[in-house]
């Protein structure tokens, strides 16, 4: 397999598929004329049928790098926490942007492979007035994922995605992380997702995850419907601690055998796009873990960073936005 990049060892490892993101603002009569399926969803697409929907856009997308652990690792990079992803790309227009877009941001791009005659997956991003996204995905290439090749050893979290099931090693992932001594994330990435596959996931977060990422639709979906308490104390008799994404109602996290901890959201006057909300809250946890902060403090470092992503059209935020966040999580 090619790669391309400079050989590092990251602190985090994403596994999960390398999307370009076509980002468009619509109406929600646009949406529910045009966009088959339900409103704030994730479905997958083929190539075809995507492209299909950007003809009927009322202006051009705009491309932005994607994919829920690609939004992680990016993040994570500006925050100045060595971290890749490891993925296929198209050896194609949107392919090349994606890795452009890698090394502006000085992300290590030696775990993404690229594929000759390969198509980049893609998603196309509908945004409604009320912040909402609705997301049609094409995995394309990214879905062909294996990992003979791939050495886990020194890498110190591996997260993965849920998008990533279809792929031929998803359950080998997990194995060959943890055999190398990795602790194990994972996020489900959509409640369809987890509502379709729930019977692996399930398995997944019982027989290697450390730690569990979800909201809370997904946490329904896996566990039936309940109080976010009730679906966190559920969901870490499987895995040892769990985040349990809230939105505007912050988060929880528990720790297996102990009270579970309310992380408060950052109040936002003006909701622009939650696209990418969670992948944002998960790369401030991070950030914080890999810091040597507390649950707490690191479910706080989680919470501001959902809150920047949510004041901005796409999932980069302005230069001067990350040097504030850099220098306030440094000095905490």
């Amino acid at each position: 397999m090619a790669s391309a990049g400079e050989a590092k060892t990251p602190r985090l490892l994403g596994v999960g598929s390398p999307i370009v993101d076509l980002a468009a603002r619509v109406d929600d009569a646009f949406l529910h004329r045009t966009v088959p399926g339900g409103k704030g969803g994730t479905l997958h697409v083929s190539g075809g049928e995507l492209e299909a929907l950007v003809a009927e856009l009322p202006e051009a997308p705009r491309l932005v790098p994607g994919g829920s652990a690609g939004n992680t690792v990016a993040a994570l990079t500006r925050l100045g926490v060595p971290a890749a992803l490891l993925g296929k790309l198209g050896c194609d227009e949107r392919g090349r942007f994606f890795l452009d877009e890698v090394r502006r941001r000085g992300g290590i791009a030696s775990f993404i492979t690229t594929v000759p005659g390969g198509r980049t997956g893609t998603c196309l991003t509908f945004t409604t007035p009320d912040g909402e996204r609705t997301m049609r995905s094409d995995l394309g290439v990214s879905a062909e994922l294996t990992v003979a090749d791939v050495d886990f050893r020194g890498i110190e979290w591996v997260l993965t995605e849920g998008y990533m099931v279809d792929a031929p090693d998803f359950e080998e992932i997990f194995r060959r992380a943890r055999a190398a001594g990795c602790r194990i994330a994972f996020d489900p990435g959509s409640f369809e997702l987890a509502r379709q596959h729930r019977e692996l996931f399930a398995a997944v977060l019982r027989d290697y995850v450390e730690l569990a990422l979800v909201n809370r639709a997904e946490a329904e979906s896996l566990c039936g419907s309940g109080a976010p308490e009730v679906l966190a104390e559920k969901l870490s008799s499987w895995s040892p601690c769990v985040v349990l994404k809230l939105g505007s109602d912050g988060a929880l996290i528990k720790r297996r055998g102990e009270d579970a901890l309310r992380i408060p959201a950052v109040k936002v006057e003006n909701v622009v796009d939650t696209t990418a909300a969670g992948d944002f809250f998960a790369a401030g946890f991070f950030y914080g873990i890999l810091s040597g902060r507390s649950l707490r403090d690191a479910g706080a470092c989680g919470a501001r960073l959902a809150a920047a992503i949510v004041q901005v059209n796409g999932t980069e935020l302005p230069a001067d936005v990350w040097e504030i966040l850099r220098r306030s999580f440094a000095t905490k």
